[in-house]
């Protein structure tokens, strides 16, 4: 039986498909890009949430029968118009279990990852959705060139802290999903802590201490500057979100809710609630710090 990853190329796809790979595990990736950036011993079919004559294509493939999804979005406001009609298809196509790369600030009906969470409860499936904090990952992606080329990392929440969580530990709750034997959840289990459980880092941190550790790691000063809500859109700008779209309005919520805590005060949740993942920002950093 096969794993499909929609999103064959993402940070998280290609982890998990490592570790199902490892572990002996059939997958299918995704591509919008007919295979670019899909590595070797990986099979793809081509897949875009924006094009619905791909929704067919994972279940095309003779080779693989296709009994779990993981879903990673694109950030559409409303994506039940895409997300939807594939769930139904997938499910009419035999798949038993899906999971969802969620965030852990976006609550079931929310905006976004939020809708297709409670599409998938009433639909009645069997879901999981992944609800991670901040990717600690994003410091050599959206944050590459301010440290790289700026000696700073810059963001509009001066004292803000966050259990920041890895890709790798992301990628192992979800291959923990994605191949548990038992139904989710199981008899007695406790439906949010089986279903929706929120992925955490080992570690709370600053800003100011993240830029520390990277001082340290790379041999130069690294400084945490705070920036204004226009400087973030104009950031916004250069990822091709346009700063004026509900799209930016929501991310930038996202970073200002930082600051008013909604990252940490996910520490007092009851400890089944929580997953807390194994990599620490050090040892994150001295692998990755050749890309700064």
């Amino acid at each position: 039986m096969t794993t499909f990853i929609t999103a064959g190329t993402s940070q998280v796809g290609l982890a998990l498909a490592r570790l199902l790979h490892a572990s002996n595990h059939s997958v299918l990736l995704g591509s919008r890009r007919q295979g670019q950036g899909i590595p070797a011993p990986n099979s793809w079919v081509s897949f875009d949430w924006s094009d619905a004559s791909t929704f067919p294509n994972p279940f095309n493939d003779t080779k693989s029968k296709i009994q779990s999804v993981l879903l990673i979005l694109s950030t559409e406001l409303d994506p039940i118009p895409q997300v939807g009609p594939f769930v139904d298809l997938a499910a009419e196509k035999g798949v038993k279990r899906f999971v969802l790369v969620g965030a852990a600030d976006v609550s079931k009906g929310g905006s976004n990852i939020g809708k297709v969470h409670q599409y998938l409860e009433e639909k009645g499936v069997e879901f999981v959705v992944l609800r991670p904090t901040w990717f600690l990952d994003n410091l050599a992606r959206t944050q590459l060139a301010n440290i790289r080329d700026k000696d700073a990392i810059l963001t509009p929440t001066p004292t803000a802290r966050v259990a920041f969580v890895s890709v790798d530990d992301i990628a192992e709750a979800a291959f923990d999903a994605l191949t548990r034997p038992s139904p989710i959840p199981a008899p007695g289990e406790d439906k949010e802590s089986a279903a929706a459980p929120i992925i955490l880092g080992p570690e709370l941190l600053s800003y100011d201490e993240v830029a520390n550790t990277l001082t340290e790691v790379l041999g130069r000063k690294i400084t945490h500057r705070h920036i204004t809500t226009n400087e973030v859109l104009e950031q916004y700008d250069g990822f091709g979100i346009p700063r004026g779209s509900e799209t930016a309005k929501f991310l930038l919520n996202l970073e200002l809710g930082l600051e008013r805590g909604d990252a940490e005060r996910l520490l007092n949740l009851p400890e089944e609630r929580k997953r807390v993942g194994k990599v620490r920002l050090r040892d994150w950093a001295e692998k990755n710090k050749a890309v700064w």
